[in-house]
């Protein structure tokens, strides 16, 4: 597969092809292994950088104090991002998977597309796949990057259970 493949369902058709993809780290190791997940189909998946106090404040000058907080962590890590300079718009992309039922994940999407669009900056592009749909709105590389993330986060998983019972901590 190429990274080339991986594109989204939208009124006009953007793709991953030449973009960095940032993935949110609520947790390091399963961002860790889904930006290898994205590497080893030809996409550049790259670990969002860490939440702060500056990137805290980058976010809530888009929000009310209402939204669900992790939601104001992973918008501040791509405000970052783009408030860095080093990639263009068209080189930029960070993922945003969604899901329904009652919890405002579902919305993170819209809002964060609503502030890029105020920005300026439409050629970002908001990478929202979903199970609904079994992903298929990743393209044709859906198959081997739910397989390779499925089998990286069960590996890391049982890492960590292994360096818990021995009481040891795991580096890198």
């Amino acid at each position: 597969m190429n990274g080339a493949d991986v594109s989204i369902r939208q009124k006009e058709e953007k793709t991953l092809r030449g973009r960095t993809l940032f993935i949110p780290r609520m947790s390091i190791e399963g961002a860790a292994t889904m930006a290898a997940a994205f590497r080893a189909v030809g996409v550049n998946g790259q670990i969002a950088p860490e939440s702060d106090a500056h990137s805290l404040e980058l976010a809530r000058h888009y929000t009310i104090g209402e939204e669900c907080y992790p939601e104001i962590v992973t918008l501040g890590s791509f405000l970052k991002v783009l408030e860095n300079g080093d990639l263009e718009p068209e080189e930029t992309a960070f993922l945003m998977p969604t899901a329904g039922g009652p919890c405002r994940f579902g919305q993170y999407k819209q809002l964060y597309e609503q502030i890029l669009s105020e920005r300026g900056l439409e050629n970002v592009l908001v990478l929202s796949p979903t199970s609904a749909d079994g992903y298929a709105g990743m393209g044709g590389n859906a198959g081997d990057l739910t397989r390779l993330g499925w089998w990286g986060i069960v590996c890391d998983h049982c890492r960590g259970n292994i360096f818990r019972r021995s009481g040891r901590v795991p580096s890198g």
